[in-house]
């Protein structure tokens, strides 16, 4: 990306998070697939619970204090099984919160260029009104789309930022100025 006016530049990772990482956000599973998943993997721990569980309570009551080493194996593999349950969904709500966060972020950085791009061809005090400024304008309004696409799916309402709103306006009036051009 370039600054015409100073020529200043940057060069701009995809997702515009200058070298941030992106947590894989365009490849989450849906919030159905992932609850899905959540009750299938806690079924078949159930099933594997209540398929040692007896054979458990079997070896303590024969073997008494003995038989609690023997079954410490077994306490292990259900441990973990639990655990990677709860850790995998803990990660699927840590990509969403973190994809939510950089999605906002790219909204705030896509928002400032499009306006710039947009109050220079009200003012074309610099002679802008050219195909090359209308496609710098069309590509900051995609940017935009795309960032609110991303704030849409990956933040609940309660977490949109107070300026939605009026990103989502900008991007209506880029439209506008790129359709009546």
């Amino acid at each position: 990306m370039l600054d015409p006016n100073t020529g200043a530049g940057a060069y701009l990772i995809d997702g515009g998070l200058n070298g941030g990482a992106d947590p894989d956000c365009d490849d989450h599973p849906s919030p159905l697939v992932q609850a899905v998943v959540a009750i299938v993997l806690t079924a078949l721990l159930v099933i594997i619970i209540a398929a040692v569980l007896p054979e458990a309570i079997a070896i303590i009551a024969a073997a008494g204090r003995a038989a609690v080493k023997s079954l410490r194996p077994i306490l292990t593999v259900l441990t973990a099984g639990s655990g990677l349950l709860l850790s995998s969904q803990a990660q699927a709500n840590y990509n969403k919160n973190q994809c939510c966060e950089n999605a906002k972020q790219e909204a705030a950085t896509a928002y400032g260029l499009l306006r710039q791009r947009l109050d220079e061809w009200y003012i074309d005090n610099l002679g802008l009104h050219d195909s090359g400024h209308l496609n710098a304008i069309k590509e900051a309004s995609d940017r935009l789309k795309k960032a609110l696409e991303k704030i849409t799916s990956n933040c609940g309402k309660k977490a949109y930022p107070a300026e939605f709103d009026d990103w989502t306006a900008t991007v209506i009036e880029a439209e506008a100025v790129i359709n009546y051009s």
